[in-house]
């Protein structure tokens, strides 16, 4: 697999985790510095789980489907054992990694449609 899918997939499953953390409630005084609506919390769900879906995508890409598989799992290992060290020795950090996930999926698109 390619640096640059890996950077890509463990970049979309930071995000994925990042933004899945936001909707807790527990975190959103940390984070987001106060607590959100109902509505807010459904759609940091659904766009956390989007960003960890997509994260198999440059996996699934370039590997095929078994192998890919198997290196998504690794992303997200990665992605959420690095949004747990931010929740315990940075946790403002946590913000900025929820926010580049639109660019990340931005990025994973392309370079799938390059690839």
């Amino acid at each position: 697999m390619t640096t640059l899918a890996w950077a890509l997939a463990i970049w979309l499953s930071l995000a994925g985790f990042a933004t899945l953390s936001a909707a807790m409630y527990r975190h959103q005084q940390t984070i987001l510095r106060r607590e959100v609506g109902r509505g807010a919390t459904l759609s940091l769900r659904l766009g956390g789980a989007l960003l960890l879906a997509a994260a198999a995508a440059p996996c699934v890409a370039l590997l095929g489907g078994p192998v890919g598989t198997v290196g998504w799992c690794g992303a997200l290992t990665a992605g959420a054992a690095a949004v747990a060290a931010m929740h315990t020795y940075a946790p403002r950090a946590a913000r900025w990694s929820a926010a580049t996930g639109p660019v990340a999926l931005l990025a994973a698109l392309l370079a799938v449609y390059i690839a």
